[in-house]
């Protein structure tokens, strides 16, 4: 999530803000390795990435998001887009996204990967 005209200490800050939603520690320790590994890659401007609307109708169609948004009403959802690069060029680069759904104690942190055949998502933390 680069800022155009920002240094690296504002872009650092904006990250531990987004980082301090996540309610759920492992998921929050998990999303500070994938930043910095991220923080040391290029991606290709060729990259292909999922759009946001096409994960958020995917992800709230899932019944364990239906029952978090039901059991905390006034819930917030964040969405981290995670650029990938291979390093075998005969894998088209992608992206994966990150969404948390959370309210005031509890998150719900979810992680597609939209380069597989299946576009699976994995659970990273539970209420």
């Amino acid at each position: 999530m680069p800022v155009i005209g920002s240094n690296p200490i504002s872009i650092e800050s904006q990250i531990n803000t987004m980082l301090s939603f996540i309610k759920n520690n492992t998921a929050r320790n998990i999303m500070e390795i994938v930043f910095g590994t991220l923080a040391t890659v290029s991606v290709s401007a060729s990259a292909v990435y999922d759009d946001s609307p096409q994960v958020l109708n995917r992800m709230l169609s899932r019944s364990d998001v239906t029952s978090f948004r039901s059991a905390n009403l006034d819930s917030k959802i964040d969405m981290f887009l995670l650029p990938g690069k291979s390093l075998d060029t005969s894998f088209t680069n992608t992206a994966d996204w990150i969404v948390n759904f959370y309210g005031d104690t509890y998150s719900l942190v979810l992680w597609l990967h939209p380069g597989n055949s299946n576009g699976e998502i994995d659970l990273l933390s539970d209420q």
